[in-house]
């Protein structure tokens, strides 16, 4: 068998691509989750679970959730994004302890910030049950 460049094609489908691309994109953030990393239980990294925009009629976006179909699929491209290139962790630094926790907490609120939420009352513990009153800004 011979193989040639000449040949390749990269979206192999002929439809759009379901998964967003690296880029700036107008997204809808679906789901915030903990993941800690194999090699430290003890980290977290934040990942955020994109949508984008609507892509139109013909479009058949990745299943909701593969085990259940009844779910339907995305009408968008997705796409699931950490919040930062290293996870959070607790760690010294000039002397000072940085809680993972607490940076988890500025983070979210990092977000909000930048996303026009203004947050009313927020509280949270170390299990990550955080409860918020919010309203967007005008």
């Amino acid at each position: 068998m011979n193989f040639s460049a000449n040949e390749y094609s990269h979206n192999t489908t002929g439809g759009s691509s379901k998964i967003l691309q690296p880029g700036e994109h107008y997204c809808r953030i679906h789901d915030l989750t903990l993941v800690s990393p194999p090699w430290n239980d003890e980290a977290y990294f934040l990942c955020l679970k994109l949508e984008g925009p609507h892509m139109g009629d013909g479009f058949d976006g990745i299943a909701v959730d593969r085990d259940n179909p009844a779910l339907g699929t995305y009408d968008g491209q997705i796409a699931t994004v950490n919040s930062y290139r290293y996870p959070f962790s607790t760690y010294e630094y000039q002397g000072k302890e940085i809680d993972r926790d607490q940076q988890i907490f500025n983070w979210v609120n990092a977000l909000a910030t930048q996303m026009g939420v203004m947050i009313i009352s927020i509280t949270a513990s170390t299990s990550f049950a955080i409860s918020a009153t919010a309203s967007t800004t005008s």
